[in-house]
Order: structure tokens, then C-alpha cells, then sequence
């Protein structure tokens, strides 16, 4: 994050870290080893978490997450020296299902 123009304090990345681990199974064991690799899964929802964090009480806040998240990765590719594909969007990627139906 220290090496990303990304534009979030540090507290916020390790809070968007934190919360994106999964459970482990024996926690209390090896805690270094699980806790400071991602997977990929994991890696995903921290993508995530910091578009989230990044754009909060911006005019830009009211973006759909998967803008948020390219902007992010716009950031995040040169570093490692890779360009984003654009993908094609539907208005059903606006749309997002509510938890509230199960």
C-alpha cells in the first residue's frame, strides 16, 4: 500500500486487510504464516474493502463497486508494470441482489 498512489491511510489498509482474511482453522497456530499472505479469494474482497474505503464521502461514493474497484486496480497495475482490460459492462452489473431474501 506504501508503494500504490492508492490515497488511503494506512490505518484504513490494514483495517481493509483485516477484515478480508478469512477464518482459519487453528488459529492460534503458525498465526504469522496465515495472517500476513492473502488468498485469493481474500485478495479480492480487499480490492474491494479499499475502493470501498477510498471513495466513502466522496462525490464519488455513489459509483457501483466494480468502478470503485477499477479505478483501484488502475493504481495498483503499473506498479508490477500491467496495463487493466476494459470489461464490458450490462446494467445487471448495476443492479445488486439484497441479503435481506434469504
Amino acid at each position: 500500500m506504501r508503494l500504490a498512489p492508492v490515497g488511503i491511510s494506512e490505518k484504513d489498509a490494514v483495517l481493509c486487510f483485516g477484515m478480508s482474511k478469512m477464518t482459519q482453522v487453528d488459529e492460534s497456530r503458525d498465526i504469522n504464516a496465515k495472517y500476513k499472505r492473502l488468498l485469493y479469494v481474500e485478495m479480492l474482497e480487499f480490492l474491494g474493502r479499499v475502493a470501498a474505503c477510498k471513495f466513502q464521502g466522496t462525490e464519488m461514493d455513489a459509483l457501483p463497486l466494480y468502478q470503485k474497484i477499477e479505478y483501484i486496480l488502475d493504481d495498483i497495475f503499473p506498479l508490477v508494470g500491467e496495463k487493466r482490460k476494459e470489461a464490458k459492462h450490462t446494467e445487471a452489473d448495476e443492479i445488486s441482489e439484497s441479503d435481506d431474501e434469504y
